[in-house]
């Protein structure tokens, strides 16, 4: 399970009540290719609306950004809050992705999320 810590001021009501919040998150001891996943039942809740990493972690060597794991890929307004993503961590220097092992528990990505 990933290592997130909640920001002073945050988890708060958001839209039509929804709840918003910006953790800090520390990357895995040995990354998985894929990437990193986070669970909506990690923060209480039962979905994400939407979630992403808001710029470099910390050391400005790495990046990420959100794949949303939808139980159905097909295009539809129809689709609610989804359970599970994956934080995708990308070297800054050559925007790839980090390679499998590697650790990265000494970096910390900001990331924003509606729940539901």
């Amino acid at each position: 399970m990933p290592s997130t810590t909640a920001l002073p001021g945050y988890s708060s009501e958001g839209p039509r009540g929804k709840r918003t919040n910006v953790v800090e998150l520390v990357g895995p001891a040995s990354y998985a290719a894929g990437g990193q996943a986070l669970n909506a039942s990690q923060f209480g809740q039962g979905g994400f609306d939407y979630v992403e990493c808001g710029g470099l972690s910390y050391s400005s060597t790495y990046y990420g950004r959100v794949q949303y794991r939808a139980v159905d890929a097909a295009p539809s307004a129809l689709k609610g809050a989804v359970a599970l993503v994956h934080v995708i961590w990308y070297t800054r220097a050559t925007d790839v992705e980090v390679v499998a092992t590697t650790d990265l528990s000494g970096e910390i990505l900001r990331v924003f999320m509606v729940l539901v």
